[in-house]
């Protein structure tokens, strides 16, 4: 019996190395896989928390650097309710809203609109003279944790769950959330980023929003001085991560518009 299980337990580790050695040398020699692109500047790039040493790694041996930093701000609501001025955006607002985006995340780098509209989960605020003034996609995501290191997974897979106001949040077994993207607003209707994210939450039925940034993005700085996000956050609070890059056939001078300009995260990539 115990040659049977040793035999087992080589096995394993052995497949395990056979599946990372072979992700490896997929990555590391991506440019064999596009030559489609005729030797164009390309980038290739993943976010990958801090604290996962292994995938940080794995991803240097791949020839990837980190290049930016990103975080997260938690919007949260027990009872989420409807508010006035929000509405799903509709066939006919898409073109303007393309527009807005493009405008609005213009001295960010990797911003693409894969996924923008997905589903109809794209919400915008209009002013009383019917002006679309802030927008934002929406998307339901449904995780099921399974291991989560530091202080914040201690308190997600222990704590949460046994907490009368918190275990709606999450219950132990499944993590329910609203992600969020092309968030972009004019200029002085900050505040209205609360409210349409409320009314997503509410006519999806769920309690937490999660939104991605760069940590020297403009949108990061006014979404942290935005009022009434919820107490989700300040218990739970941020986990830092790197954008990390690998450049293939770029000049230095492009490679450094992407390390000076903050990052475009889409929850689209994240989740």
């Amino acid at each position: 019996v115990k040659k049977e299980l040793k035999k087992g337990r080589v096995r394993i580790r052995k497949r395990g190395g056979l599946i990372r050695e072979t992700v490896e040398k997929f990555m590391g020699e991506a440019d064999r896989y596009l030559e489609w692109t005729g030797g164009a500047p390309t980038v290739l790039y993943a976010y990958i928390e801090e604290e996962n040493v292994a995938s940080m790694q794995m991803s240097g041996r791949m020839g990837y650097r980190t290049v930016r930093q990103m975080d997260h701000t938690w919007f949260s609501r027990s009872r989420p309710v409807a508010r006035s001025g929000v509405q799903r955006a509709g066939e006919g607002m898409r073109g303007e809203i393309r527009e807005r985006l493009r405008e609005f995340y213009r001295g960010h780098t990797l911003f693409h609109e894969e996924g923008l509209f997905e589903g109809g989960g794209y919400y915008v605020f209009r002013d009383e003279e019917g002006r679309i003034r802030a927008g934002v996609q929406t998307r339901p995501v449904h995780w099921q944790i399974v291991e989560m290191p530091g202080l914040s997974g201690f308190f997600f897979r222990k704590i949460m769950p046994r907490l009368p106001g918190l275990r709606h949040f999450y219950d132990g077994r499944t993590f329910r959330f609203l992600s969020l993207e092309a968030l972009f607003f004019d200029e002085g209707f900050e505040e209205r980023i609360i409210p349409l994210v409320e009314t997503a939450l509410h006519e999806a039925g769920l309690s937490l929003s999660l939104l991605w940034h760069d940590t020297d993005s403009p949108l990061r700085e006014a979404v942290r001085l935005l009022r009434g996000k919820g107490f989700f956050g300040r218990i739970v609070g941020a986990q830092p991560a790197d954008v990390r890059m690998r450049f293939l056939n770029m000049t230095s001078e492009e490679e450094m518009c992407f390390r000076e300009k903050p990052a475009y995260v889409a929850a689209f990539d994240v989740t």
